[in-house]
């Protein structure tokens, strides 16, 4: 009969002696570290990762976004611990439109080894959920300033004059109208055609298409009127005239305002025109000179008296 040999004790001691003393220090190591030290607790803010929202539903207002949550470990560990090295999720794929309370079970909290969650503040958190639809919103334009002096904006065309927005319903609804960045006409002095971007800082309102638009503005002079009196009037030929009856003149000019504002008003000379008139009495027509510089953007528009009666001998 065979008989089997028993291994001696020995040989079992110092088979794998390296693994088996690297083992043990690890022992020593794990055991200081996380047993042999002093157990202690800690507050961390820990910000809450949400995921699996439905496309359909929409966070609506602001939803907490931080935890406080209370962690239990050694003393070492705790010391180096940060809010990086915790991982809090709540898991949103059965929210429905309106609001919902979820409590300290339902967050799924993961945390270093040898370190434990004694307690999270607070403990349940209500969140508002709306649906999410989409609109077509009218464009504003947003002007600031003003145009040089004596100019205005007179009109301006957006192309195109929607936008498509998205966004929670309610707040889509209630929605009359997206701005565009700013425009600053305050050295306009001429028509001008600009692409300007659509404002998207919008709470709760996302802006899909289009992102910018063409804008034209329509810029025109600021016409007015200007009364000038008791101009001078001029004969063509004196000689001739014995009487008229009115040697005054008063006018009213239009123009442009930053011209018609500082004019020199010797340059308006009422006249009329007797050359070649045989002895009589006569109703002439009074007529204006001025330069002919003058004459494609100011004009006179009433004359009094218009017409004034000469004797001529």
């Amino acid at each position: 009969m065979k008989k089997w040999k028993t291994p001696k004790v020995k040989n079992l001691l110092l088979n794998d002696i390296e693994l088996k003393i690297f083992s043990l220090f690890l022992a020593v190591i794990i055991w200081y570290f996380i047993i042999g030290q002093e157990v202690k607790e800690t507050i961390l803010y820990v910000p809450i990762e949400y995921k699996n929202l439905p496309s359909s539903l929409q966070m609506m207002g602001e939803a907490r976004n931080v935890l406080e949550v209370t962690i239990k470990g050694p003393a070492a560990f705790l010391k180096r611990l940060t809010p990086q090295d915790i991982r809090i999720t709540l898991d949103l794929s059965d929210a429905q439109k309106g609001s919902r309370t979820y409590y300290q079970k339902d967050f799924i909290i993961d945390v270093p080894f040898g370190v434990s969650v004694t307690k999270i503040y607070p403990q349940a958190i209500k969140i508002d959920f709306g649906t999410i639809v989409r609109k077509g919103v009218r464009i504003k334009l947003n002007v600031v300033g003003e145009c040089p002096y004596g100019y205005r904006l007179k009109s301006y065309k957006i192309e195109p004059n929607e936008v498509l927005v998205e966004g929670v319903e309610e707040t889509v609804n209630k929605l009359k109208y997206i701005s565009t960045d700013t425009v600053d006409i305050s050295n306009l002095t001429a028509n001008k055609d600009l692409v300007v971007s659509l404002s998207g800082e919008i709470e709760g309102i996302s802006i899909l298409q289009p992102t910018s638009v063409k804008v034209h503005l329509n810029v025109e002079e600021i016409i007015t009127e200007k009364i000038i009196k008791k101009l001078k009037l001029e004969i063509g030929d004196k000689r001739k005239v014995i009487t008229y009856s009115a040697s005054n003149v008063d006018i009213v000019i239009q123009g442009p305002v930053r011209l018609l504002e500082n004019i020199n008003l010797e340059l308006f000379r009422p006249y009329l025109e007797t050359a070649g008139l045989a002895t009589g009495v006569y109703t002439l027509p009074v007529k204006i000179n001025y330069p002919d510089d003058f004459k494609s953007y100011i004009k006179i528009i009433s004359i009094e008296p218009d017409k004034i009666t000469v004797r001529i001998k």
